[in-house]
């Protein structure tokens, strides 16, 4: 797809549960239209009360 019909919207909101699922689904999109001047929003859905605890690690 050339860059003249790639769809660029104002703005963009990825809903997401934890942080990497946006890297791993659609963050190129993302960057692509944050590089075309879309204000793009994360929003990320999780308690963060579980992963992997690292003592020393703040």
């Amino acid at each position: 797809m050339s860059s003249s019909n790639f769809y660029i919207p104002e703005s963009a909101m990825a809903i997401m549960a934890h942080p990497d699922d946006i890297e791993f689904s659609c963050a190129g999109t993302l960057a692509r239209w944050a590089r075309a001047g879309t204000r793009v929003c994360y929003c990320l859905c999780t308690s963060g009360d579980v992963g992997i605890s690292k003592p020393g690690v703040s």
